[in-house]
Formats: C-alpha cells, structure tokens, sequence
C-alpha cells in the first residue's frame, strides 16, 4: 500500500501481482488546516495566536495546535483504516506500506503501524511491487522512493 501525502493525498493498494486495486485521493494537511481556517468564522483569529508544535503527537493545548494535529492526525487515521481493510482482503497477509510526498514527515508521527525505515532502497525493494512493467504510484519509482517504510511484511 502505498500513501503518497503532499497537498493532496493519495492511498493506492497495489496488489502482489502489481495491479492497482483501487484507493482514495484526500485534501493534504496544509490543504485540510486552509480550508478549516477559510470556511469556518471563528477558527482563524485564534489559528494566530498559539504554539507552533504541529510535528508534536498528543493532544494540543491551542486552537493552532488543535487544527493542525487534528488535520495530521485525521489523515493517520485514514492510513491506518486503509492499511487494516488491505490487510483483511490481502491473501498474503498485511501488506507493505510505504508513506512517501512532500508531507509525509508531517504524518507519520502520528501513525501507529509499524516502525518507520527511511532507507530509500528499503521501500521498493521491500515490497518487490513495482519493477519497470508493473503499477508504479505517480512519484514514486526506485530512483525518488526515500520517505518511510513503515510496515514491512517480510519476517
């Protein structure tokens, strides 16, 4: 499973055989903290003021801190579901997952699947599922896969 998280995000689950078994595309989290602040009256004067720890796992103690964990976290969130109904559907056991994209650092502090490995021959070489003739997720290719690999499903 790959989630490549940028301005949008994108959750593709790839199968063994390197076929595309489908996904989802979401709002990124500085796209998610935007809209929050341009669509409701009362969260933007106090998105100002507050701490700037977005990166921090936990609760928050501010309005700031409080849009933008909640966007990361809601994200996280939404890794997470993905990965466990792949892995439910998934013959082979749970899958790989690789978190990749511009803000991918800013989720995965909040994941709990896993341990990340930022080795950039770790990811494609892990899964094994995207050689030249099989799905290869926009972004992504041996060459610029250096993010995380978060879950590795080999003993």
């Amino acid at each position: 499973m790959v989630a490549d998280v940028g301005t949008a995000a994108t959750i593709d689950v790839v199968a063994a055989d390197g076929g595309h078994r489908g996904g989802f595309i979401v709002p990124g989290p500085e796209l998610m903290v935007r809209s929050l602040l341009r669509s409701t009256s009362d969260l933007a004067p106090r998105h100002a003021a507050g701490g700037a720890a977005a990166h921090a796992a936990g609760f928050a103690d501010n309005t700031r801190d409080a849009i933008e964990r909640g966007c990361r976290l809601a994200l996280a969130a939404l890794i997470e579901r993905c990965f466990g109904d792949a892995a439910l559907e998934a013959a082979a056991g749970p899958p790989c997952l690789l978190v990749t994209g511009g803000a991918a650092t800013e989720v995965l502090p909040y994941l709990r699947i896993g341990g990340p490995s930022t080795s950039p021959t770790s990811c494609c070489a892990a899964c094994g599922n995207w050689p030249g003739d099989r799905f290869e997720p926009p972004g992504t290719s041996r060459s610029n896969c250096a993010t995380a690999l978060v879950y590795d499903r080999r003993p």
